[in-house]
């Protein structure tokens, strides 16, 4: 069973406006993050099924939530209490592939595998268990998802490079020529200062709409909020040096 190609078992939610954004924000806020990992206490599946509690009315128990298998049998229990929160389990094959291996394939290759998974989870539960309890007892949010030094060296380099391009940018250099040069160039000081505050805050606006958009990668998110960061920083630089505090 090892050539059939893989197939996802998927089972649709229906979720309210209210707990749709709030689980979008929620895997936007942690999207690039690290875990601990550690199969059947706090693995993959648990941390869907912690995305799910925290935002919608979808909880499944903890001592189930490790284990793909029971977390499936669980929704399954709830799509018997409302159909329409949760739906049948589904099968997604690549179309291409269903010419070489038939569907009766696929499903029994995937219930072996959930067989063997529950199988698993059941033998290792003695001790699985009472070590989900310590690891959720001895480490806090931020220990078991967590930035990993490489995203955090990656993000720290993406915000030298913001600042670097809003500096160099010939309208931010020409307002810094002109506030230094300010007495030589007979600057009218509040002239100077109503026109770069115009100018920073349209960038700011520019730059919050892009942060508020849900469409948006984890990449551009990032960006925009150190853009954000570096107008602020840069245009309150600019008024101290045109009141020649700086």
């Amino acid at each position: 069973m090892h050539d059939v190609p893989r197939a996802v078992q998927v089972i649709p939610i229906q979720l309210n406006q209210a707990e749709y954004f709030a689980l979008i924000d929620y895997f936007h806020a942690n999207e690039g993050k690290a875990y601990k990992n550690v199969t059947h206490v706090n693995d993959c599946s648990t941390m869907a099924m912690k995305a799910l509690r925290k935002t919608t009315s979808l909880h499944v128990p903890k001592m189930l939530d490790a284990s793909p298998f029971a977390t499936e049998t669980a929704l399954q229990v709830f799509r018997l209490v409302d159909q329409k929160k949760v739906s049948s389990t589904m099968l997604v094959i690549e179309e291409n592939l269903r010419s070489e291996s038939p569907d009766s394939q696929f499903l029994f290759r995937n219930l072996i595998i959930n067989y063997l998974d529950v199988r698993i989870a059941v033998a290792g539960a003695i001790l699985n268990l009472p070590y989900r309890a310590w690891i959720e007892g001895a480490y806090s949010e931020e220990m078991l998802q967590y930035w990993d030094s490489e995203t955090i060296d990656y993000f720290k380099q993406i915000q030298i490079r913001e600042e670097s391009q809003i500096r160099s940018d010939p309208q931010v250099e020409q307002f810094f020529k002109l506030a230094r040069r300010s007495k030589e160039f007979a600057v009218d000081k509040k002239r100077l200062k109503s026109i770069v505050m115009m100018y920073f805050d349209q960038k700011l606006k520019s730059a919050d709409e892009l942060s508020k958009d849900a469409s948006s990668d984890i990449t551009t998110r990032y960006v925009t909020a150190y853009r954000i960061k570096a107008y602020e920083e840069i245009k309150n630089e600019l008024l101290l040096v045109i009141e020649g505090v700086k």
